[in-house]
C-alpha cells in the first residue's frame, strides 16, 4: 500500500462496518453470557465461555477505538459508541 494510505487524517474509518461489527458484537456478547449461565451440558457452557472471551476482546478493541476518535470522522457517534 502507498505510504499516502496510512498519513494521519486521510484514511477514513469503516464507519458502516464498526457501527454493524459492533452492534453485532453486543448480541453475541449477551448470548454467550446467557448461554453460560443458562446452558446444562458442560460443553456448551464452554464454548458459551469462549465465544464471550472472543467477543469481549473484539468489542473492547471497536469501542476503544470510539475513545480515540478514530471509529468514525463523527465525534457523536464516537462518544456515543465510547461510552458503551
Amino acid at each position: 500500500m502507498p505510504s499516502e494510505v496510512y498519513a494521519r487524517g486521510t484514511a477514513r474509518p469503516p464507519t458502516a462496518l464498526n457501527i454493524a461489527s459492533s452492534l453485532f458484537a453486543v448480541a453475541i456478547y449477551g448470548v454467550s453470557l446467557w448461554g453460560a449461565s443458562h446452558f446444562e451440558s458442560w460443553l456448551f457452557r464452554v464454548a458459551s465461555v469462549a465465544a464471550f472471551m472472543l467477543v469481549g476482546n473484539t468489542l473492547f478493541c471497536l469501542l476503544h477505538e470510539a475513545v480515540h476518535g478514530i471509529f468514525s470522522r463523527n465525534r457523536v457517534i464516537n462518544e456515543v459508541f465510547g461510552q458503551l
